[in-house]
């Protein structure tokens, strides 16, 4: 703006034009208007000004254009912030976590290393009420718990209106086994042993747990979180340098929309001059 306002002075002091005060008025209200892209007052001699204004108008519409262009790419394309994966994306997060029971930290109540000790301090117990109200803000992790055949149990204040906007971690932030205690060479260990092993070879244990997810749970929300986390196959893509094929069907239409407005002036021409002979 400067630049501009500055050539536009010196142009009127080498061609004369008016005094001082004048000069400077009409270069600053003139830069001005270029870039508010206004219509401005054009001097009708000397013939030099109107190329230098030409210019300067062409060279203004490039930086104006290419600044738009930067805002609106800005302003409209979607910017994420990298996704909650790990524990120690949770810890870096800062983000508050939690459910509407204590129990969920009561096997990491003891861990102080690592991300463990900076997620302990983020948890939070809120009643169901409340969680559900927070669920719509997406600014709170739920703990989940991930069954042993897949399925995912979630609490009832998770909907399948807003399961969309969340995402479960790829890594467990611990596991639990569930055990039996026996007195060391006990002889009901082998049959017992044999009991867990019919049991999961059966598939009882996978028919049981599928059927409590059917009764008790949204199926919709089911499936949006055990997919939420699958990897895409173009996920392993790489970034690609900006090539004609990628930019030539905006260019299409803008070349179209030329030679449609070409089409549209010359014949408005030939109409005024036929109308001007008449």
């Amino acid at each position: 703006f400067i630049g501009c306002t500055f050539i536009l002075f010196l142009t009127l002091n080498i061609l004369n034009y008016g005094n001082l005060k004048k000069k400077f008025v009409y270069s600053l209200s003139t830069s001005t208007r270029i870039y508010l892209f206004q219509s401005i007052n054009i001097i009708s001699e000397p013939k030099a000004f109107k190329y230098v204004l030409g210019l300067m108008l062409i060279k203004i519409l490039i930086i104006s254009s290419s600044y738009s262009s930067g805002l609106a790419s800005i302003l409209t394309i979607s910017r994420f912030e990298r996704g909650i994966v790990t524990v120690q994306d949770l810890a870096d997060s800062n983000l508050e976590w939690g459910n509407a029971d204590k129990s969920f930290i009561f096997d990491i109540n003891e861990v102080n290393y690592g991300p463990y000790k900076k997620i302990k301090t983020t948890f939070r117990v809120y009643s169901e009420s409340k969680l559900a109200k927070i669920s719509k803000t997406y600014n709170y992790a739920f703990t989940v718990e991930r069954l042993p055949f897949g399925h995912i149990c979630v609490g009832e204040f998770i909907k399948k209106d807003i399961i969309n906007g969340y995402r479960i971690m790829s890594d467990d932030i611990y596991s639990d086994e569930t055990i039996f205690v026996l007195r060391k060479h006990s002889v009901f260990l082998p049959l017992l042993n044999n009991l867990i092993v019919k049991i999961r070879e059966s598939g009882l244990e996978a028919y049981w747990e599928s059927q409590v997810v059917a009764l008790h749970m949204d199926p919709v929300v089911q499936r949006v979180l055990r997919y939420s986390n699958r990897p895409h196959k173009n996920d392993n893509h790489q970034i690609v340098k900006l090539e004609w094929q990628h930019v030539q069907g905006p260019f299409g239409i803008l070349f179209g929309g030329l030679v449609i407005a070409s089409i549209c002036f010359i014949g408005e021409w030939i109409i005024y001059k036929r109308n001007e002979r008449i």
